[in-house]
């Protein structure tokens, strides 16, 4: 099953089950909900909704707003990122690793978002963080660099999710491959840009 188009082939029907966004929730986690309940894998929608020649970027709005039944206003207010330009073909870079108990916090206060749709004022409170933070946590995958790169660039990789593409690197997987097993089984979202970089590494490694 997939979402229609109309009669001009441009603006595609709404889905035959629809799912109310919650407050403080990530686009992406929405776009998993909407697709689990109408029985699709979340990356074909999601790649549906994002449309050519960005097949892997962000949805956009106005698609999502048509196949999930709910106002483009209702969708900006609910989900978090909806408003935050999101380069999935831009990756952050820091020559430094990631500290991992910023990124075990980011992940809790997703999660928290994710599970509980709980409000930004409600998150921050919860995690003893300001709101601007919070909001960090849910509009980007991975923590900010804390300063701009002074040598060669090398993609920062928080540990658990490494683990988790180099995983399907040894399975012989694509980038397309191993993004779609993120985003339909772990249900992780990571730039696809991202992937290709670590994919790329590995095979330099093997030269």
């Amino acid at each position: 099953m997939t979402p229609a188009a109309d009669a001009a082939g441009d603006v595609p029907a709404r889905l035959p089950v629809t799912v109310r966004p919650r407050p403080g929730e990530g686009t992406d986690s929405y776009v998993r909900r909407l697709a689990r309940a109408n029985h699709l894998r979340p990356s074909a929608l999601h790649g549906y909704l994002c449309g050519p020649p960005f097949w892997f970027g962000k949805p956009r709005i106005e698609r999502l707003a048509a196949v999930s039944g709910r106002p483009r206003t209702v969708l900006a207010r609910a989900l978090t990122d909806c408003r935050v330009p999101r380069r999935r073909d831009n990756l952050r870079l820091s020559p430094a690793p990631m500290q991992p108990d910023t990124f075990r916090l980011y992940q809790r206060i997703r999660a928290d978002a994710e599970d509980h749709g709980r409000s930004l004022a409600a998150l921050a409170i919860r995690h003893g963080v300001g709101r601007c933070a919070v909001r960090t946590a849910l509009t980007t995958p991975l923590p900010p660099p804390r300063e701009r790169p002074r040598t060669i660039p090398v993609a920062t990789i928080p540990g658990p999710l490494m683990a988790l593409i180099d995983q399907r690197i040894k399975l012989g997987e694509s980038a397309r491959e191993i993004w779609i097993h993120l985003m339909d089984e772990a249900a992780i979202s990571v730039s696809y840009s991202t992937v290709r970089l670590r994919l790329r590494q590995h095979q330099i490694a093997r030269r």
